[in-house]
Parts: C-alpha cells; sequence; structure tokens
C-alpha cells in the first residue's frame, strides 16, 4: 500500500505541471528526477528488447546442442583379445589410468607384484630390463594388439627388453598367470568422440632427467580418425654411465563404422645409451643404440569381449644396431645388424552364455624362413567357477605351450585356484623334452574387498635361458625340481586405504631367482567426494618396500657370482585437480647401494616429479 501511495502521489504532481507547461507553448519539461528512495518511472517495453534476448538465448541454446551433437561417439577401433582373469582378489589388470598412478616405471616394476617373478634392472630409466619367471628369463611373453612382441635383435636371443615397452602408449594391461609362464596382454590407445583429446606430461628429476610425451586423437567424418603419442626422454649421469636418450611414438589411422574396423598401427623405438662402468672385476658394459619398430594392418569385424569376431592382421616388426654393439670383439661401427620379421595373423572366437573360444593361426616370416603357429583358448566363467585353457605350437622352434587353469568359490569368503601346464620341444634324436609347473592356492576374505591368500609354487628339472642381453659371459643352465610358496594380501583395508604385498620363497638357492623376494605396498587413495562431491579432487600417497636375497648368476666360466641384498623404500604422492595431476616419486629413500645384475650398483635415492594433463578441447 505505501509503494502505491508514493507512486500514485508523484503521478499527480506531475501531470497537471507538465499540462501548464504545454499550455503555455513551452516544451513539456523533463519530470524531475525521483529523490533517493523512490523508483523512477519506467518507460512502458515495445518489446523488441525482450525479443533481443529471447534471440540471444536461443543461440546460445542452438550453439550448445550443435556443440554436444559434433561430440558424438563414433563406433571404436578394434581391440585385440584379451584372457580373462583368474586371480584371487584384485585382478592383476589396469586400465590407462591405474597404469599411470601405479608408480611403475616399465613392465619390470608390475612383474615384480607377481608372485614367483622378478626383474633385472642395470640401472635407472634408461637402461635394459628383463623378468625371469620361476628362474626361466624365456617365459616372460609380450603380446601387443593380439601379436607376439618379439623384435629380431640378435643379443636378446629370446630375452625381451622389458624397457622398449612403453606403458603411456597403452589403454589396458593384463598379465595371465600361466603355470610355466607370464604372458603379458597390452592394448594400444584408442579414442572413439569427435571432440579432439590430448595429454601433455612433463616430468624432471635427479640425474638431469627429463621426460616430455604427448597424446592427440580425433574421430571425424562418418568414423574417420587419427591417434598419434610420443615420448623424448634425457638422462645424464657423469659418474658410472649409462645414461642417454630415448624417441618412441605410437601413430594410428583408421575408419570404423558399426562392427567393422579397419586401422593402421605403427610404433617405434629408439634409444641411445651410452657405456656403463661397472664395480671390479666386472668389464665395463658397451654402449647400445638400437632401433626398433613395428607396424600392423588390421581388418576386424567384431568385439572379442562381447559375441562373434574375426581379425586379420599383416604385421612387420624390424630391429637396427651397429654392429659393435652385438659383440665385444666387433668394432666396425659402419655396418649395421638390420633384421625385419613378418607376422600375419588370422583370429576369431565368439561368447556365450558364459563360454567364450577363440582359435586361429599365425604366419610367421623369419629371414626368409616360414612356419605357422596354431594357436586356440576356451575358458567359461559363470557363477563361482571359472576354468581357462590356452594352447599354442611354434613351429620355430619345436615348442608346444599349454596350460589349464581354475578358480573356484564355493563361498563368498573363500577362493581356491589351481593351474597345471609346460612345454614340449623337440630335442635331438627324435625324442620330446617335456617341462611342467603346477601352482595352487587358496584364498580367505578378510574385509568385504580384502583377501588373503597362500599357496605353492612348483617346477620340474629345466632348461633355465640366460639373459644374455646383459652379458655375453653368462650361461643357461640345466637345473633340478624346485618348489616354493607364497602369500599375498591386497585389497581395501579401511576406507580409502590400501594394501598390496606379495612374497615369495623357494625351498633352495637356485639360479636367476632370489631366495625370498618380497613387495610391499600401503596405500591411500581418495577422492574426497564429501568435500569435492563433483569429483575434481583426487589424491594418492604411498609407501612402499622392496627386499630380495642374493641371486646368483651362472658364467660359462663355471662360476656362480651372487648380487648383494637388495631394500629399496620408496614414496609416492600425487594429487589431482579437475584433469591435472600433480605427481611426486622417491625411489630407493634409504640411500642403499645393491645390485641386481653383478657388478651394476643401482643408483642412491633418486626423484621424478612433474604433471600429467588431459585436455579436451
Amino acid at each position: 500500500m505505501l509503494r502505491r501511495g508514493g507512486l500514485g502521489l508523484m503521478a499527480g504532481a506531475v501531470v497537471p505541471w507538465t499540462l501548464a507547461r504545454a499550455q503555455q507553448g513551452g516544451p513539456p519539461p523533463r519530470p524531475p528526477v525521483p529523490g533517493p528512495g523512490v523508483a523512477p518511472v519506467i518507460a512502458p517495453d515495445t518489446g523488441k528488447a525482450r525479443l533481443d534476448s529471447l534471440k540471444r538465448e536461443a543461440d546460445v541454446r542452438d550453439s550448445i546442442a550443435k556443440f554436444r551433437l559434433g561430440d558424438t561417439v563414433r563406433a571404436p577401433f578394434a581391440r585385440s583379445e584379451e584372457p580373462r582373469t583368474l586371480d584371487i582378489g584384485r585382478p592383476l589388470a589396469w586400465n590407462r589410468e591405474q597404469l599411470m598412478t601405479s608408480g611403475a616405471l616399465s613392465l619390470a616394476d608390475l612383474l615384480d607384484r607377481v608372485p614367483g617373478a622378478t626383474g633385472f634392472r642395470a640401472s635407472w630409466m634408461m637402461d635394459q630390463e628383463a623378468a625371469s619367471f620361476l628362474g626361466d628369463f624365456a617365459r616372460v611373453r609380450v603380446f601387443i594388439d593380439g601379436l607376439p612382441y618379439a623384435p629380431p635383435d640378435r643379443d636378446g636371443r629370446g630375452v625381451l627388453d622389458l624397457n622398449a615397452v612403453q606403458l603411456w602408449a597403452f589403454e589396458r594391461l593384463v598379465i595371465e598367470r600361466g603355470a610355466a609362464e607370464l604372458r603379458l596382454y597390452l592394448r594400444t590407445a584408442r579414442h572413439n568422440l569427435t571432440v579432439p583429446v590430448s595429454r601433455v606430461d612433463v616430468f624432471t628429476g635427479d640425474q638431469d632427467v627429463n621426460i616430455f610425451r604427448g597424446f592427440f586423437a580425433q574421430r571425424f567424418g562418418p568414423g574417420f580418425g587419427v591417434e598419434a603419442s610420443g615420448e623424448n626422454l634425457s638422462l645424464s649421469n657423469t659418474r658410472t654411465g649409462g645414461d642417454g636418450s630415448r624417441r618412441a611414438g605410437v601413430v594410428r589411422l583408421g575408419w570404423a563404422g558399426g562392427r567393422w574396423s579397419v586401422d593402421l598401427v605403427h610404433n617405434f623405438t629408439d634409444h641411445s645409451r651410452r657405456s656403463q662402468v661397472r664395480s671390479l672385476p666386472y668389464p665395463t658394459w658397451p654402449a647400445f643404440n638400437p632401433s626398433s619398430s613395428q607396424g600392423y594392418a588390421r581388418v576386424a569385424w567384431g568385439d572379442p569381449d562381447v559375441g562373434t569376431w574375426m581379425q586379420a592382421i599383416a604385421a612387420t616388426s624390424a630391429f637396427a644396431s651397429p654392429s659393435a654393439e652385438l659383440s665385444s670383439t666387433a668394432f666396425d661401427t659402419n655396418r649395421v645388424f638390420d633384421r625385419r620379421n613378418a607376422i600375419y595373423s588370422l583370429m576369431g572366437g565368439t561368447e556365450w552364455s558364459g563360454l567364450r573360444i577363440s582359435a586361429g593361426m599365425r604366419w610367421h616370416s623369419v629371414q626368409g624362413t616360414s612356419f605357422a603357429s596354431p594357436l586356440a583358448r576356451v575358458s567359461y566363467d559363470r557363477g563361482w567357477i571359472a576354468l581357462q585353457t590356452y594352447g599354442e605350437r611354434s613351429h620355430e622352434d619345436s615348442t608346444t605351450h599349454g596350460d589349464v587353469s581354475l578358480r573356484l568359490l564355493p563361498r563368498p569368503w573363500l577362493a581356491l585356484g589351481a593351474s597345471y601346464g609346460g612345454s614340449g620341444t623337440q630335442a635331438t634324436g627324435g625324442k620330446r623334452a617335456r617341462g611342467y609347473a603346477s601352482r595352487a592356492e587358496v584364498g580367505l576374505r578378510v574385509r568385504a574387498e580384502l583377501w588373503l591368500s597362500g599357496g605353492i609354487l612348483a617346477r620340474d628339472s629345466a632348461f633355465l635361458r640366460a639373459p644374455y642381453r646383459f652379458d655375453s659371459t653368462l650361461a643357461s643352465v640345466m637345473v633340478p625340481a624346485a618348489q616354493g610358496s607364497f602369500v599375498q594380501l591386497k585389497g581395501r583395508v579401511y576406507n580409502d586405504i590400501f594394501i598390496d604385498l606379495t612374497g615369495t620363497a623357494w625351498d633352495q638357492v637356485g639360479a636367476y631367482r632370489p631366495h625370498y623376494q618380497t613387495r610391499a605396498e600401503l596405500f591411500l587413495q581418495t577422492r574426497w567426494l564429501s568435500r569435492f562431491p563433483s569429483g575434481a579432487f583426487g589424491l594418492l600417497a604411498s609407501l612402499s618396500h622392496d627386499y630380495r636375497e642374493p641371486t646368483a648368476f651362472p658364467f660359462d666360466s663355471g662360476q656362480l657370482i651372487r648380487t648383494s641384498f637388495g631394500r629399496s623404500v620408496n614414496a609416492r604422492l600425487e594429487v589431482r585437480i579437475l584433469s591435472g595431476t600433480v605427481s611426486w616419486q622417491l625411489l630407493n629413500l634409504a640411500g642403499d647401494r645393491h645390485d641386481q645384475l653383478p657388478g651394476a650398483l643401482r643408483p642412491r635415492s633418486v626423484s621424478v616429479y612433474g604433471v600429467r594433463w588431459d585436455f579436451r578441447n
């Protein structure tokens, strides 16, 4: 009432005064400016301003709708088949984000978490790395996009350099624990949105280490796409050497529509590593400057994880290195060792009601020699039972690999697991040399997401392949049967606190494996949703401890040399805000000097820190 009264009084005072001035012939004066606390007179709305405002709002809505329509999901590029994980508790499987937050700098770091597996490193980051399983370096196999990773380098002699496989290039890793071998399946990163996605990683740290990584991907048109990623790493160690630089990259071009997919993938790695001094009486390791590349063309129909699928792949791989690096007696650095392999693969499979069946054939061509390798896999997972069998025949060395694994969940708090398998090789005189291994374990659910498990590893007498890529004077040896035991504690302890503990003990000292080996990690991983419900924040704080007893290395001279005790305490901290993550990692916090290979002392305390940033343009 007061407001209406005030407006009426003001109108009554203004109108008569305006009419009087108009009768006198003068122009109508402007109404007086209202004083404080009095609302001004508003001119009637003609509607034009309102229409303009509505038009602007409609344009904004249309632009947002157009943007969202442009960010449509395209059919994904094909992905390779991967096995089911029959692990008790948390599986040995990582997606892209988990790989980046695992703290692992290479595949060898992840293999240290597997009972019976041991990673060996010559130095830090730039060194060659390998891993043994049950003491055999030839029983760790890697598959990238369904193809066996086996660069044709003569120094390896069947033993892989795990540091040449870059974890940042993959979106998925699964470790299959066979009874006699480990098989690692990796899938290269893929993208299925039309909006461009990019990622930048920048790290620095001790020993003048600098790491730059980049990733870009975009889908466009009716299903076409391009993806590219790369890394440049440099390291300087003026005391013992073993430093250098590394460049690596992955490029994908392709098209996918419906259930069909066609893509071309090429990846390369170029190392430049200086010579490394070892403690006396061991000789200095020479410089190592290899270059390797792999590429393939793939036509695929269907998805190996869902329903029926088929894939045809033609691939090639090459390895080049100066001949002076192939042996200690060659000094002609002008001649370059270059060897190429070709693989042609045809695979297919189907899934129905928990049953998966896949089979195929790989044709290998090596230096003019061709051979075929048939393989098959059958798995069943439903309810309380999971079963998986795998078989492969390699005509290159007349070796047949096979194993069968079983996991039972008779009670929600009880799990039973077992695996049995091995390999058979055509020996001299037409006889077959066979070697088998087995594993049995039992697991108890301690808490909702925490499992305590333990079991036994057993292996027949076996011929152990030496890691010649580290030292050509090492010896491959025949060893007697061995048996070991292991224990694991994995999962969520309380709220956002987790534990990952693995320990392995053998009944006797053996070649190329420590008598006792443990790894324990306690970490806090939280998104603090009570404070940041949007998920824009993440925190990871970890403390781990690695321990191993001396490892025996037999040499051609008959010597049996043991490494030192290895102890390492490591810390890691990561903070994520929106799509940026700040990371810091400190290795060997106590600064203990030890060697994992004879005479190759590991560095004292070293750290690396930086940022990972994802962008969606």
